[in-house]
């Protein structure tokens, strides 16, 4: 789901190669990937269309899944050269010479919160379970084969509700990529950890920010409270996730001063990968709602932030035979190109 449309007469010869497709209205030049639908006076692919009939107009789903990129004369979700950023709750409007932003009352608001241990393993199950309602299921559904914590958790949910799904394994091969990905590959990191195929490629992105295992996400809750992560993290070392915290200690030094806002504002406009030609990634734990475990309690926050315990349960309630294939630490066996 790649596009640029740039305001006439600007035009990019570079993006009608590089995104293979071009659309020329009275008023705009629209380069996008494979994919799309067209339809009179506006093109559409997932959970995104293009209006562009009178000025431009994008609708998206309730959760935008990949970022706006624009200035007054171009709007793009890749091209990170434009300058301003579209947080995710804004809208742009277009008065034919440039933009405009208004943004959506009650955005970070309107949400279940979750108190304890339960109320936060059955709110990400009822998350992840909806996201995968969602899918086309006149698809191939692939999955890799590893053995991380977070596509154990998909996958266990893949087995709980019958969905099949394609194992494949990259750890000894690094996949092809085309020349669009390789361009991605610049300035979004998440396009060197996943390859193309044709259908939906389920991955365990977004599983650290948005349940509550991202350190520093972590650290600023728990610095409301006036605890100390690193304190925590040092009285667990054969924990699941303390190599890992390692990468975040420095940071995680010194006492946040951000609110739960700010918090939510960040794990929201973190956009990772999303949809690139006839590849559809389904990313299962971006859900507005899990904004709520930002609520639960001490111990919840601090069992799933060192050993990742709301995962382990919803693994061992979907398919407990997974556990056996859980690494003892987080990205142990990650392919040798991850960064």
């Amino acid at each position: 789901m790649m596009f640029s449309c740039s305001r006439k007469p600007s035009r990019s010869d570079q993006f009608k190669k590089l995104l293979g497709n071009h659309i020329e209205t009275p008023h705009w030049n629209i380069y996008h990937d494979g994919g799309w639908k067209k339809s009179s006076g506006s093109i559409s692919k997932g959970s995104c269309t293009i209006n562009c009939e009178k000025g431009l107009d994008l609708n998206f789903r309730e959760v935008r899944d990949f970022p706006i990129y624009y200035n007054d004369h171009t709007i793009s979700n890749f091209d990170k050269s434009l300058g301003k950023n579209l947080p995710v709750d804004g809208v742009l409007h277009d008065n034919g010479e440039k933009f405009s932003v208004s943004y959506t009352d009650n955005f970070y608001t309107d949400h279940e919160q979750a108190s304890n241990f339960k109320e936060s393993v059955d709110l990400v199950k009822s998350s992840i379970i909806e996201n995968l309602q969602n899918i086309n299921k006149n698809t191939k559904n692939w999955l890799p084969d590893q053995s991380g914590i977070d596509t154990l958790t998909i996958r266990s949910a893949l087995d709980f509700l019958k969905i099949p799904y394609q194992l494949f394994n990259f750890k000894n091969k690094r996949p092809d990529t085309t020349n669009l990905c390789t361009e991605l590959l610049k300035s979004h990191w998440g396009f060197n950890q996943i390859p193309e195929y044709d259908g939906n490629v389920f991955t365990g992105f977004y599983g650290d920010e948005f349940v509550l295992r991202n350190p520093y996400y972590v650290h600023v809750i728990l610095s409301i409270r006036g605890i100390d992560i690193t304190e925590i993290f040092d009285a667990r070392p054969e924990c699941y996730m303390f190599n890992y915290f390692e990468n975040y200690r420095k940071k995680c030094s010194v006492r946040s001063n951000k609110n739960l806002n700010q918090l939510k504002e960040m794990i929201m406009n973190d956009f990772q990968v999303w949809d690139l030609n006839s590849t559809t990634f389904v990313n299962p734990f971006r859900n507005t709602k899990l904004l709520g475990l930002l609520y639960a309690d001490d111990d919840t926050i601090i069992s799933q932030a060192t050993d990742a315990a709301i995962n382990k349960k919803i693994i061992t309630d979907f398919n407990p035979a997974l556990l056996e294939k859980l690494d003892l630490f987080k990205n142990q066996n990650d392919p040798y190109w991850f960064d």
